[in-house]
């Protein structure tokens, strides 16, 4: 569950403070998200995005493997698949669901995609050592920046003293979002796509062993 939760917070954090205006993400569980937002902006406050973005930027610039994999996200044939994706019922759906529960997955998409050259999902619808380690030493020198311990307290706080933030995580562990889940796994069009960033240094399974074993402190 912390896992799903971090997938989410990393893209809120990287485009900034959350609208706290989100009546109209209320559609299907009838929860009063106001305070919901404030619960996850203060995940977002630990974030430190100026050290995440210099990693990041210091791997574009300097490491092959990650070189790669953002030209390829910045190709043409990349944006082809990304737009075939996005139109699939599985990829609609999931959003809709993800949506209702008070997270605005269309807003930071949508702030995220012009730095890639990327189409906008449809509102309805340095001095540092050059690395040489590729994507997953990309993600391993990320979550070493991430203040652990403070997110872990802070996720437990929350769990406890806030009713809008374990809905939220209701919401994510329910049957409904599993099953969206895997229809947005098995999309033909999410597959393709995700195969070609496979190819690239993206795995998805290396990546999430990655981030459970640093968030149970087995490294």
């Amino acid at each position: 569950m912390k896992l799903i939760f971090l997938i989410f917070l990393l893209p809120l954090a990287l485009c900034g403070e959350i609208n706290s205006e989100t009546d109209d993400m209320n559609r299907s569980t009838g929860v009063v998200q106001r305070g919901l937002q404030d619960d996850l902006k203060e995940f977002v406050d630990l974030i430190p995005m100026n050290k995440i973005m210099s990693v990041a930027l210091n791997y574009i610039v300097a490491d092959k493997e990650v070189q790669a994999l953002y030209n390829y996200i910045r190709s043409e044939e990349f944006r082809e698949l990304y737009t075939a994706a996005i139109k699939t019922s599985a990829v609609r759906e999931l959003i809709e669901i993800l949506e209702s529960y008070g997270l605005p997955v269309v807003k930071y998409i949508n702030q995220i995609t012009p730095l890639l050259m990327l189409p906008t999902y449809p509102q309805r619808m340095s001095a540092e050592k050059a690395p040489t380690k590729g994507v997953n030493g990309l993600v391993d020198e990320i979550l070493h920046v991430l203040p652990r311990d403070k997110l872990i307290g802070l996720f437990i706080q929350k769990t406890i003293t806030s009713p809008d933030f374990r809905q939220l995580l209701k919401n994510l562990g329910s049957e409904q979002t599993l099953r969206a889940f895997i229809k947005f796994a098995s999309n033909k069009e999410v597959r393709r796509a995700y195969a070609e960033l496979n190819k690239r240094g993206v795995d998805i399974v290396t990546i999430s062993k990655k981030a459970i074993t640093y968030f149970l402190n087995l490294c």
